[in-house]
C-alpha cells in the first residue's frame, strides 16, 4: 500500500466511497496483515445474507455496493468467467501495491452456489490487468449443496411514476 492512501482518497473525485476504501485498503490490513484469504470467506458469508435471487440482482449489488461493473465475459455449464472493472478497480489498483478481489470473489462463489445448487469456487486472475480483474467460477455439478431454501432478495425494477 502506498503511504499516502489517505491523503489520496481524500482527494480522489470517487470520494463516494472514501468510507469503504478507508476500511478495507488502510485499515483491515493493519489488523489481518498480508494474508486477506479471509477477506474471500468474509465475502461468502456476506452472500448468505443477502441471498441475490438471479444474475442481474449479483450485477445489481455490485454496482450499489460501489465495488465495480461485474459483467459476464464467458459461460458454460459448469464455469463462468466474470470481469470486474470500473473506476474503483482501477482506483484501487493504482493506489494499492497488491490489490486484492478476494471479498468480491467470495461474494461471486457463494451467489453463484446458492442461486445453482452446487458448489462452487473461484479463482481470480489478472488482479493487476487494467482493464479489469477476471475473476473465474467454477461449479462442481456433481457436488450438490444442500442448503435449505430461504427468500432471497430480489431488486426490484424501477418504474416510472405518472
Amino acid at each position: 500500500m502506498k503511504p499516502n492512501l489517505i491523503e489520496n482518497l481524500l482527494s480522489a473525485d470517487n470520494n463516494d466511497t472514501f468510507a469503504y476504501e478507508l476500511i478495507r485498503d488502510s485499515l483491515i490490513p493493519e489488523v489481518i496483515g498480508t494474508d486477506t484469504t479471509i477477506l474471500y470467506w468474509v465475502g461468502k458469508k456476506m452472500a448468505r445474507n443477502a441471498n441475490l435471487a438471479n444474475i442481474a440482482d449479483l450485477i445489481t449489488f455490485f454496482e450499489k455496493a460501489n465495488w465495480g461493473t461485474l459483467e459476464v465475459v464467458k459461460e458454460k455449464k459448469d464455469k463462468q468467467t466474470w470481469l470486474l472493472s470500473g473506476s474503483i478497480v482501477t482506483f484501487r489498483q493504482n493506489q494499492i501495491k497488491s490489490a486484492d478481489f478476494n471479498l468480491e470473489a467470495g461474494f461471486i462463489a457463494e451467489t453463484i452456489q446458492i442461486q445453482s445448487g452446487f458448489t462452487s469456487e473461484t479463482i481470480i486472475e489478472n488482479q493487476n490487468n487494467k482493464s479489469g480483474v477476471s475473476i473465474i467460477v467454477q461449479t462442481d455439478l456433481k457436488d450438490p449443496n444442500m442448503t435449505e431454501p430461504t427468500d432471497q432478495f430480489h431488486f426490484e425494477e424501477a418504474t416510472e411514476t405518472e
